[in-house]
């Protein structure tokens, strides 16, 4: 690991809490990584982005100023980001449907499962948490 990605993650790490710094320097930050391993210049931006207050606006026109070998690195890990956030929402939408049908309903699991297209093992696992919850 080479000494400037090392000053990046610590400049990450320092700031993020901090949006104003973060939006002033966060190209610098970047740029000082764009020696390091594509691995770890992804961990750097997943780090330094899940936890900032900036918009995705903000980050996507962060990112147009990258240059280009850094900017791929950027955009992917953005979009290998955005994909795992939208499996878990639809994951969240499962679970709260579930919830909802066997909470609100006398269906079976079996039509509780048909209706919200998921396995019953996830209707069970649901109903499971549900009964231990009370």
């Amino acid at each position: 690991m080479n000494n400037k990605f090392l000053a990046a993650s610590i400049l990450s790490l320092k700031h993020t809490f901090q949006t104003g710094w973060l939006e002033l320097n966060a190209l610098r930050i970047l740029i000082l990584s764009e020696d390091a391993a594509k691995n770890l210049q992804q961990n750097l931006i997943v780090y330094m982005f899940s936890n900032s207050w900036l918009e995705q606006q903000e980050i996507a026109k962060l990112f147009q100023s990258l240059p280009l070998n850094l900017k791929d690195t950027a955009m992917n890990t953005l979009e290998i980001f955005e994909k795992r956030g939208l499996e878990k929402g639809i994951a969240k939408s499962e679970a709260t449907i579930v919830r909802n049908l066997l909470l609100n309903t006398d269906f079976t699991l079996a039509k509780i499962a048909m209706l919200s297209e998921v396995s019953e093992n996830f209707v069970t696992k649901i109903r499971d948490e549900i009964a231990a919850r009370n």
